[in-house]
């Protein structure tokens, strides 16, 4: 049985619709997005990570809800884990990021 028009002209089943209402949203939203569901940010990662080491000025800015504390935070994560990965590369472990 036909249930509905979309714009792209075809026509739904309610069996498909019914499909569609039971599947996840893989977005999550109302805090701070970590681990496999943080992705496809790598310029902005790089773009942040340039402007930290070069002690520049950045402003981020966009939309409510489109992850820019959940960016913040993944590229200071990051920046952590490159520095001790520096540090340890060199032996100096005083100071991590000074080589």
């Amino acid at each position: 049985m036909l249930l509905a028009w979309f714009n792209s002209r075809q026509w739904i089943t309610r069996d498909a619709l019914r499909d569609v209402r039971k599947m996840r949203n893989p977005f999550q939203y109302g805090g701070v997005v970590g681990g496999p569901a943080f992705c496809n940010r790598v310029q902005e990662i790089a773009d942040l990570l340039r402007a930290s080491e070069n002690g520049e000025k950045l402003f981020i800015y966009s939309e409510r809800r489109m992850g820019k504390t959940s960016l913040v935070l993944h590229a200071l994560e990051t920046r952590t884990r490159l520095s001790l990965q520096r540090s340890a590369g060199s032996g100096n472990l005083d100071r991590p990021g000074r080589d």
